[in-house]
């Protein structure tokens, strides 16, 4: 009854109305009420659990988020992975941990921990106390990860007028062949560029 997708919860939520109550999404239950011979209750006829093929929970997810997530998703990197919408999305709850800022890379780490270790020690997109968080410039939804640096680096003619000369060249070089950003900003994500150490390197060598 927490939940935000609960009939009970208010008029303006998914599931208002009655069209969407726990058989929309788990499927014809009538047995659920009844005990299995241990006395645990029968499952619902779908159970989005990890011991399920990930289509079918996945089938069900989309049956009506198909508009904005079916042409991206399927084929993506995590459909191919076997991944389900629950492995990251919480549905029984008020607040999905996945589509808050504190929150989400907590969620991300579950599978890309590796990335996300020492975010805001080696990289100058830091989660800790900052306004990004994973989605800031991925769509784990895409069937392509393309990174969207644009959602806060603007790249108009106005902007890259005000450039030096050789950032003014490579951005428009960069524009007009549609080349990605991390072509030349290499590492600028989750870890320091490789100049930086570079530099580093170089200034310890000059400090011996």
């Amino acid at each position: 009854s927490l939940s935000r997708l609960d009939s009970r919860s208010g008029s303006n939520l998914p599931m208002d109305g009655g069209e969407h109550r726990c058989e929309a999404c788990h499927g014809f239950s009538g047995d659920h009420a009844k005990r299995l011979a241990g006395g645990a209750p029968m499952p619902p006829a779908v159970t989005f659990s990890g011991d399920k093929p990930a289509n079918r929970g996945n089938s069900r997810c989309l049956a009506c988020h198909e508009d904005h997530l079916s042409p991206h998703w399927m084929g993506s990197p995590h459909d191919n992975a076997g991944a389900t919408c629950v492995d990251c999305h919480m549905i029984h709850t008020q607040v999905d941990p996945v589509l808050t800022l504190d929150s989400q890379p907590g969620i991300c780490g579950m599978c890309h921990g590796d990335l996300i270790a020492g975010q805001d020690k080696q990289s100058v997109h830091d989660f800790d106390g900052g306004d990004m968080n994973c989605s800031s410039c991925h769509n784990p939804h895409a069937g392509t990860d393309i990174v969207n640096c644009s959602n806060c680096h603007q790249q108009d003619e106005a902007t890259i007028a005000r450039q030096p000369p050789k950032a003014r060249d490579f951005h428009r070089t960069g524009l007009t062949n549609k080349l990605s950003c991390v072509r030349c900003h290499r590492g600028i994500a989750h870890g320091l560029p490789g100049w930086v150490e570079d530099i580093k390197k170089s200034q310890q060598q000059y400090n011996d």
